[in-house]
This record gives C-alpha cells, structure tokens and sequence, in this order.
C-alpha cells in the first residue's frame, strides 16, 4: 500500500495535530535509519555468518521503515527545522576478526539493541500509535505502525538471544556502556520538542506536558526492564537516577540551546506541573519525573 493510500483522512486533520505527527514520525524515520546504518556497520566485522545475517536483515527492514516512516512524515507535514542528530553507535569501518570479536564490538552490538532499539525506537512507535488512535487516524495507518511495531519485537527477540549470550562474557563492559549513554537516549527524546507548536491554552499546556513526562517516564522504565531481563548487573534505581537526572539536564539544555523554554519546562514554571526535583527523594522512590500521586 502507498504512502497515498494511506494518509487521506490524516490530512483533514487540524494542522496543529498534523504538525505533531509529522515530526513523530520525522523522529522514528531519523532513528530508524540510524539503527540501519549502525547494523549495516556492524554486520560488515568478520564475525560468525549467522550473526551477520541476522544484523544485516534487520538493517534492509529498518531501511524500509525508515523509508515510510519519512515518507508519511513530509506527506503530513514535515517541521519546518528538523533536528540535528547523530547515531548513538557511531558506525565504524571493517574490522579485523580478531578486533571484532572481542569485548567492544559485542559491547557495541548490545548497545545498539537495548537502548536505540529497545527503548529509543520502542518508545517512538508506542506514542505515535497513541498519537494516531487518539486522533481517530485512518485503520490502514494505524495497523500499518502496529506492524512496524510487531516486526521490530519479532527482530528484538531474535537480537536478545545474542546480547544474552554476550552479557554472560562482557556484562560488567555492556552494562557500563549503556549506563554512560542514558544521556544521549534521554537528549534525544526530549529534543523534538522544538520542532513543534507550543500550546497556548493552559489546559492544552498541561496535558501536553503531562504526556510527554509520562511517555518519558514508560521509556524509563523500559530500559529498567531490559537491563533487569538481559541480566545485566546495574540495579534499577542507579538507571532511574541517572535517567532522571539526565532529563533535567536535557531540558536545561533545550532552554539554553533555543532560546525558548520547552513545553514540559513552560508547563512547570506556569504551576501547572509538579515536577521532582532531582535528589529530592531516595532513588528508589523516583519512579517517575512527577511528584508521587499528581
């Protein structure tokens, strides 16, 4: 089915919601295509044939994707300033056998699953399928992204296999790589927001904030879940500390960089927010960015 096919009954829609799922699904093009290139990167280091067809089948799959995914975001309405962004896996030129079955390239390979596939790419497709079935888009759409999404679990599955067998030789190397780029996934899902229309109405203010820490706070928690399920070793509490950190850190920097303050930073400053303020209760209780109970 086209891109065409898809989309008429999305473009009768308001051009503020038309804006919003442009640039979702700007996002999940850019990061799928990174996933692409990151595999493709991967897949060309001299390591056993299954693995490198496997890395090189998921990198042709989210090729496709990121194909549609960019076609159907400029059919919307592409933002106006897309966003600058860069793999969190650098792709890399070949690499020797040897170099590239040791530690780093396993680590590098378990990065690139958990946090730009597991929850970067996850998190992306969750809220755009929200977006959409909020918004009454069209059936065809709306499964077209929940196929997407199917794929990407059955990909996942098959991926976890190989990460598992290499947390049992490198967990402590994988486990520190992907602590130390929380701030990198959280930057990147916090940037965005720029590229669109900041509401003007209180009430819109908040519950478009409202969403965005409570889609931030899901991706948390998924990357709490994969650490816990891939056996790596670091505890739940130090990924939310960092996590949450790392998103204050980023909305600051959202302020800083653009000059005008993002939506969730508006909502906070207007009281119409309750945001928690890092290091204000134990780690174990920051659960989500919002004070307990709002």
């Amino acid at each position: 089915m086209s891109t065409a096919d898809l989309l008429p009954r999305s473009r009768a829609l308001h051009p503020y919601v038309r804006g919003r799922l442009a640039g979702r699904f700007a996002e999940l093009g850019a990061g799928q295509a990174d996933m692409a290139a990151t595999l493709h990167s991967l897949a060309e280091c001299e390591v056993p044939f299954p693995v490198r067809s496997m890395l090189s089948a998921h990198a042709a799959q989210y090729e496709r994707e990121a194909a549609l995914s960019c076609s159907m975001g400029r059919s919307l309405e592409t933002p106006e300033h897309p966003r600058e962004r860069a793999p969190l896996v650098r792709p890399s030129s070949r690499r020797r056998a040897a170099d590239s079955e040791d530690r780093r390239w396993y680590v590098r390979v378990s990065t690139c699953y958990l946090l730009r596939d597991g929850v970067l790419i996850t998190t992306a497709v969750s809220a755009l399928h929200g977006d959409l079935r909020a918004v009454a888009a069209s059936d065809d759409l709306v499964a077209e992204v929940a196929a997407m999404s199917e794929a990407a679990a059955v990909r996942r599955n098959q991926a976890y296999a190989v990460v598992r067998d290499a947390v049992r030789d490198h967990g402590s190397g994988i486990s520190a790589a992907a602590l130390s780029r929380i701030g990198d996934l959280v930057r990147e899902l916090v940037g965005p927001e720029r590229t669109g229309a900041m509401p003007t109405n209180p009430v819109a203010l908040r519950d478009r904030a409202e969403a965005l820490v409570r889609c931030w706070d899901a991706a948390c928690e998924r990357a709490v879940g994969l650490f816990t399920s891939l056996g790596l070793p670091a505890q739940g509490d130090e990924v939310r500390r960092r996590w949450h950190l790392a998103a204050f850190d980023a909305l600051a920097e959202h302020d800083r960089r653009w000059g005008r303050k993002h939506c969730v930073t508006q909502a906070a400053a207007a009281g119409l927010l309750p945001l928690t303020l890092p290091g204000a209760q134990p780690a174990h209780a920051a659960a989500s960015l919002l004070h307990p109970g709002d």
